[in-house]
This record gives C-alpha cells, sequence and structure tokens, in this order.
C-alpha cells in the first residue's frame, strides 16, 4: 500500500527474501543495500521506521500463518477485511469503514488461502449476515465492525497496532515528497 517500505534483501544482503507482486499503479526506488544504510545511519528515525514497519509487517504474517493452519474461512475472510480496512484507513483511502480493495476475489482468496469460490461465497454470508455491503469491483462497507472482529477472533485495538506502524511523527522533512 501506499507508504510501505520494504526491505526484501536475504540475510547476507544480496537477492530478495520476498516476492513483490503491484496489485495498483505504483512508484518506487531501489536503493542499493549500503545506501540505505547509510541512510539509516544519518537519519535514526529512518532506522526506527523501518523497524516498526518490519515488525507491523512480521505481526501481520504470523497472525496470517496461525489462520491458514487454524481459522475458517469466515475468519479468515473476516481478518482481512478488518486488515485492509486499517491500513488503508492510515493513509486515507478508507472511511467509516467505506473502502475500495485493490483486489480482485482470487487475489483475496491467494490473501486468505482460499479459494476464488470459496471466498465469494464467504462475503455473500458476511452481506447476508448485515456485517458487510460487497459492490462492484470490491468495494467493501463494513456495517458492524464489532460483530465482524469477534468473526475474526480478534481485538480490534490490538489488530490496529498490527496492522501498520505508526511513525508519522518520526518521519524525517525533506525537501520533496517522502511518498510518492
Amino acid at each position: 500500500l501506499q507508504g510501505d517500505i520494504i526491505e526484501p534483501t536475504g540475510t547476507a544482503g544480496s537477492g530478495s527474501a520476498i516476492n513483490i507482486e503491484a496489485l495498483t499503479d505504483v512508484s518506487f526506488a531501489l536503493i542499493p543495500v549500503s545506501v540505505w544504510e547509510d541512510a539509516k545511519r544519518e537519519w535514526r528515525d529512518l532506522d526506527r521506521i523501518c523497524k516498526s514497519t518490519r515488525m507491523a509487517a512480521l505481526a501481520r504474517a504470523a497472525g496470517r500463518i496461525l489462520r491458514l493452519g487454524q481459522g475458517k474461512a469466515t475468519m479468515r475472510v473476516a481478518h482481512a477485511l478488518l486488515e485492509l480496512n486499517f491500513r488503508l484507513q492510515a493513509i486515507g483511502q478508507s472511511k467509516d469503514g467505506k473502502y475500495h480493495i485493490p483486489m480482485n476475489q482470487r487475489i483475496l482468496g491467494e490473501f486468505t488461502g482460499l479459494s476464488s469460490v470459496h471466498v465469494c461465497r464467504t462475503l455473500s454470508r458476511l452481506a447476508t449476515a448485515g456485517l458487510v455491503r460487497v459492490r462492484e469491483q470490491m468495494e467493501i462497507e463494513i456495517l458492524d465492525i464489532g460483530q465482524l472482529a469477534e468473526m475474526a477472533g480478534v481485538d480490534l485495538p490490538t489488530l490496529q497496532c498490527e496492522c501498520f506502524a505508526e511513525t508519522e511523527h518520526l518521519l524525517p522533512t525533506y525537501p520533496y515528497p517522502a511518498y510518492a
């Protein structure tokens, strides 16, 4: 999502430990490891932002792994909808639980470990239960965030902390926009 910092290099500093796929138009910068490490030493806040961002991503990944092994479809989809809501809210792309998911049901299925058919059925069940409204092109509206959180098996404040690193107050001042 907009503003994400991804440090994909492996432990030896070469090669990528992950595969990155953009779901929307993006702007990005490839920064040599040595230049990035120098920048983090020069701007300590940047190093704290990177560590905080990495910890938030690890918390989300660990939770996703547990849900893949133990969670039913409703839990996985409910959690994904809440996670996306909080992350999009942080960048101004969700308001009052209304947002657009920049992915189709197949990609949401990959995100949750479900088939696109199962995602479709689960979204329909959540809509029938009055928890969400789904419109064309994956326009989502969360109607009952408390009940959705209960289905996801999460505490909302904890999930919100895990979804993103609150780092705005740490951002260094640049003469150009920090985010493309």
